[in-house]
């Protein structure tokens, strides 16, 4: 998937799960825009990035880094190490352990763990797949039966048309039952 998809993707599923967790608004706003921000993560092994672009200069190093690091361990530049349930296992433990289990900011963790995965569900989707199971010997690409291209036009009108309607439906359920005063059980 394009990094705008993801964007989108990461704006659906933090919306949506907030919502269902029963995040307050002033927590639900941060808790969207910061599983959008992580849904870009992956993809800071690709120099044409939005996340890389993010970085300003610190993004080509990084990028640079990430990917020789990925060809070393026996991956892809793109689309290897940052990729796997492994990658994301250690993001999800670092923002756990940078925001604590205990603080009363526990959501960031969620988010950036929920952003992540968000991604990699995105680009299991697409007809490269992933390499989920690295380190695991003799994996391959992950691939879902049916599959898109990446950038095409599947992807650019009916995936993120679909995505866009999930997040104003979300939005729209959400402020009828608040101005109703009902609850999620």
């Amino acid at each position: 998937m394009m990094g705008r998809n993801h964007r989108t993707s990461g704006i659906l599923t933090g919306f949506g799960v907030g919502v269902a967790v029963g995040l307050s608004w002033p927590v639900l706003i941060p808790f969207t825009v910061i599983t959008a921000v992580a849904a870009l993560l992956p993809d800071l092994d690709s120099y044409n990035s939005i996340a890389v672009k993010c970085l300003g200069p610190l993004g080509h190093p990084v990028c640079t880094g990430l990917r020789r690091l990925s060809q070393l361990l026996g991956g892809n530049a793109h689309r290897g190490l940052t990729h796997t349930v492994a990658a994301w296992l250690v993001v999800s433990a670092l923002a756990t352990l940078l925001v604590g289990v205990t603080s009363s900011f526990w959501w960031v963790a969620l988010a950036v763990s929920l952003g992540y995965l968000t991604h990699l569900a995105g680009d299991i989707g697409t007809i490269r797949g992933l390499p989920l199971l690295w380190p695991y010997r003799g994996w391959r690409d992950i691939k879902m039966p049916l599959r898109f291209k990446a950038g095409g036009s599947f992807e650019n009108y009916v995936i993120r048309s679909l995505m866009i309607m999930g997040v104003c439906v979300l939005f729209l359920v959400h402020i009828g039952l608040v101005a109703w005063g009902l609850t999620y059980v």
